[in-house]
């Protein structure tokens, strides 16, 4: 049962809605009080829950001798609830588009914390790369954050599976030395930076936008789209690139 509460919770209802409405679903048509104590919500409050519910299309009332009575519509209502948000939200994309595009001269900048955050990012350079993803990295840390797991089975093949190439530059280490060895048939090119000049951070290029995921100690990235920064960036990773070996 919490876990289907939570799921009802996931799609933007409260937490006494989704008692409720799990209450309802068990109980079938019933009345206000037989949903208090099956639900553990004070009748008082009840009555105001309901009619949010009513109002939200997850609950139908009728009359019985003169008292109110509540009944569940059928849980493929709630695919139905997402069905027409998502219609909604397509209706008015382009205006969302819109309001994001305002200004081209105005750098936009996400922040993402945790390992999700860090893969979103891995993600992002996948999807809106076009063709070379440049990525200076502690590669080794990198992958003991988004495990290497996520490299081998989902972002190498999605990239070399897109024609994407990637010239990355990371520290020597046995498993970057393999790395290194399976360049042709990954569709990359991987040089060495020296130990003298190690760091736990990632740092991606692609477009007009780079990306940054921390340490696996803080877990934290971020993600730009800027023309002039993007340029710069790119510049500064050539020149690591001729001195990288």
């Amino acid at each position: 049962m919490s876990n289907l509460s939570q799921i009802v919770k996931d799609l933007g209802f409260s937490e006494n809605e989704s008692k409720i409405y799990l209450a309802l679903l068990e109980l079938g048509n019933t009345n206000v009080s037989s949903i208090a104590n099956k639900s553990g919500i004070k009748r008082t409050s009840c009555y105001v829950i309901l009619e949010g519910l009513l109002h939200k299309g997850l609950v139908t009332k009728t009359q019985l001798k003169g008292k109110a009575q509540y009944l569940a519509e059928p849980p493929e209502r709630l695919l139905q609830l997402i069905q027409e948000r998502s219609e909604i939200i397509k209706s008015v994309l382009p205006e969302f588009k819109s309001l994001y595009n305002l200004s081209e001269t105005k750098p936009k900048i996400r922040f993402y914390e945790g390992k999700k955050g860090c893969i979103t990012i891995c993600d992002d350079s996948l999807k809106r790369s076009t063709d070379e993803i440049l990525l200076i990295s502690n590669l080794d840390n990198l992958r003991e954050i988004i495990t290497t797991e996520y490299d081998e089975n989902v972002y190498i093949p999605m990239r070399t599976k897109a024609g994407k190439k990637l010239k990355v530059i990371v520290f020597k280490s046995p498993a970057m030395e393999k790395f290194r060895n399976e360049d042709q048939q990954k569709l990359r090119e991987t040089r060495y930076l020296p130990d003298a000049m190690k760091f736990d951070a990632s740092m991606f290029v692609y477009g007009d936008t780079i990306s940054i995921i921390s340490s696996e100690k803080e877990l934290i990235g971020i993600i730009i789209d800027s023309k002039p920064i993007a340029k710069m960036t790119r510049m500064m990773f050539e020149l690591a690139w001729q001195t990288a070996k």
